[in-house]
């Protein structure tokens, strides 16, 4: 709808048109009279919702949440506390026409225990992509968490390990469906391999059996630990949840490790970016976002995640192929990375809304606090990551162009003073 229609066709004629029926009218908030001097212009509604609150007005422009996101919190606490509206509603609706992901709605999106919610009906699959056979076990023990009815779909790169997978769920009394998927695309592509499967189901889980080859062992360990504290354990109020209609995808909190070190940096994502955009394009999606303009993203760390099918369609309607995917060791900023950095914005773009499955592990936001502010110039001058500076080329730039370019000012300068000195 043209907000401008809905102006001039019913904003500005409601008021005649009731007088016309009869009724009369009194003025909730005079601000003829009211302090403006604060204020950029005096449009309460829009620069003072704090104002349009204490004064009861019974309603609260979308401008006036977009123009003053750094007291939203507080406004949204306040009309939670003084009426029944239910916030949910303004999240869900700013959730849906701007990025789902500003602060002040990152504060909402906790999950909350669902009051009610049945699955009956529902068909809900669940694909573990083993790659380290050794963890099968240990991911059968925490299904037993579930209380509903689920099919079992296991992905693995060979057929050795399919017959020890075999093996292991005869061990534990447990059926699946086994395929061999690959070495290619990690948990991801196996996933998507699944398309045909998978999109006769309603809800559907992702895991794999995750360790770190790259990082310390404790990444990887505590990593794994928490998901499955986060999306595993707690699956069956998870699924309750999705009897929202909005609600398409629940990821996992930050896991601690990320919290301990600085490891997903902006300059970082900022390389992820443009695959990011590319995918975007691919898929054909019909919000507009451009996310060279994000300095982070809100993702599924390890694409951990429960999602209904429809919220991801367009991922799994893309076709992604063994050709599309780099081989192992999988480089840094690669389609997969991009992929588990979009995966709520997906969602969002089929008009479905997230939710956070909260950290057991409680840890003071003074840790955050410690790790990201630091002074700019608490390291010496000279240093340069290239890793967030171009790479090898970046490196080439620094040591050879750079300099070069430096000589050149030097003699221009000099040149200009010469000629200026015997002009003089």
């Amino acid at each position: 709808t043209n907000v401008q229609d809905v102006i001039d066709n019913y904003e500005t004629q409601v008021t005649t048109k009731f007088i016309d029926a009869g009724f009369k009218y009194a003025v909730i908030f005079n601000t003829v009279n009211e302090d403006a001097s604060h204020m950029l212009h005096a449009d309460f509604s829009y620069y003072n919702p704090t104002a349009i609150l204490n004064h009861r007005v019974p309603f609260i422009k979308v401008k006036a949440i977009d123009n003053n996101q750094h007291i939203t919190p507080y406004l949204l606490d306040e009309i939670e506390r003084t009426s029944d509206y239910p916030v949910d509603l303004i999240v869900s609706h700013m959730s849906e026409i701007n990025f789902p992901d500003f602060k002040y709605l990152l504060a909402r999106k906790y999950l909350q225990p669902a009051i009610d919610g049945s699955l009956a009906g529902k068909k809900i699959a669940v694909h573990l992509h083993v790659f380290y056979v050794d963890l099968l076990e240990d991911f059968l023990d925490a299904f037993e968490n579930f209380h509903f009815v689920y099919d079992l779909f296991i992905t693995t790169d060979n057929a050795t390990k399919k017959q020890e997978i075999e093996s292991i769920l005869r061990s534990n009394g447990k059926d699946a469906q086994i395929f061999v998927t690959g070495n290619v695309g990690r948990d991801v592509l196996p996933m998507l391999k699944l398309k045909d499967y998978l999109s006769d189901y309603d809800y559907i889980g992702h895991f794999h059996t995750k360790k770190s080859k790259e990082a310390d062992f404790w990444a990887g360990e505590s990593w794994r630990n928490e998901l499955i504290d986060m999306l595993i354990k707690p699956a069956d109020n998870i699924l309750a949840n999705f009897d929202n209609d909005k609600l398409g995808i629940v990821i996992a909190d930050i896991p601690t490790f990320f919290r301990f070190n600085k490891i997903v940096d902006a300059w970082n994502e900022h390389l992820i970016a443009p695959a990011m955009n590319d995918l975007w394009q691919q898929m054909g999606m019909t919000k507009a976002i451009d996310f060279n303009n994000f300095h982070n993203f809100v993702m599924s760390y390890g694409t951990y995640v429960w999602f209904k099918y429809d919220a991801l369609k367009p991922l799994f309607d893309l076709g992604l192929t063994d050709e599309d995917v780099p081989a192992e060791p999988l480089p840094q900023n690669s389609i997969l990375h991009a992929i588990e950095r979009l995966l709520i914005y997906i969602a969002w773009n089929e008009h479905y809304d997230f939710r956070i499955s909260k950290n057991p592990i409680d840890m003071t936001p003074f840790v955050d606090n410690k790790l990201y502010n630091e002074r700019g110039d608490s390291a010496p001058h000279t240093y340069v990551d290239f890793t967030y500076m171009g790479g090898i080329k970046g490196a080439f730039k620094y040591i050879f162009i750079g300099p070069a370019r430096a000589v050149k000012y030097i003699i221009r300068r000099s040149l200009e003073k010469v000629t200026h000195d015997r002009k003089g």
